[in-house]
């Protein structure tokens, strides 16, 4: 559906405060350097928009999640299965309830699920990107950031744990489910194995703060971080395929 040749940049920002552009200000005259930026703060404009056939979508805030402006996300359904690319970013990860997000998802055809925030280390999964892709990127992620599980092969970086904070993690769990009544093994020798002082990290491949996928025959995808930076920035600019 996109070409090359639509150099035309679509973000979809509802009712977003001004601040938005203040805080993104460094993405978006990045963004200017390639392309011309379109905002639309409206359903009508952000519909007009769409069918013009921009060459990214980038989703700044909930308002697509909710029902009063579900025909919005139904045309970015209809532009990214046709051949476009829409990355979900900004303020997007933080203010709906699972179900919400849930049912977001599961619109675009997608088993994704609203999992956590919160300051995690995570690596990127670059056996999954190609070279001059991964290139490019931070290897390790760790800003504050909305994390997605049930994102199979879709995620561009992976959360990592310690393996003592793995254990601990396992522990907590078995306390849990002893406290309700269900038999749990024993994870004290485990634990106890394992140095205070030791740093062994174990990749979690079923939580995630960046994600990307194909629908149809385009691209969804999602960056979780809550707040600007030089490694969103490169992210969400690889994600799209733009050269800045």
């Amino acid at each position: 559906m996109s070409s090359q040749s639509n150099s035309r940049i679509l973000f979809i920002s509802l009712f977003a405060q001004p601040r938005f552009n203040r805080r993104y200000s460094t993405f978006l005259n990045r963004i200017l350097h390639v392309a011309s930026l379109e905002q639309a703060h409206r359903p009508i404009p952000a519909l007009r928009a769409i069918a013009e056939d921009p060459q990214a979508i980038f989703i700044t805030g909930e308002a697509l999640a909710t029902q009063r402006f579900g025909m919005v996300w139904t045309a970015v359904i209809r532009y990214v299965r046709h051949g476009g690319t829409a990355i979900c970013m900004g303020s997007f990860g933080c203010k709906l309830s699972q179900d919400r997000y849930r049912a977001f998802f599961a619109q675009a055809g997608l088993p994704w699920d609203y999992d956590h925030v919160n300051q995690c280390r995570s690596v990127l999964n670059a056996e999954l990107l190609p070279r001059e892709i991964s290139d490019i990127l931070p290897t390790i992620h760790s800003a504050p950031a909305a994390h997605l599980s049930h994102i199979g092969d879709s995620a561009w970086y992976c959360l990592q744990h310690t393996v003592k904070e793995d254990v601990e993690m396992k522990s907590n769990d078995a306390m849990t489910e002893m406290s309700n009544g269900v038999e749990s093994m024993n994870v004290t020798d485990e634990s106890n194995s394992i140095s205070t002082d030791e740093t062994v990290w174990k990749v979690i491949k079923n939580s995630a703060p960046v994600a990307i996928t194909q629908v149809g025959q385009g691209y969804f995808g999602f960056v979780g971080d809550m707040y600007p930076s030089e490694e969103a920035n490169l992210i969400m600019i690889a994600m799209r395929g733009l050269s800045i």
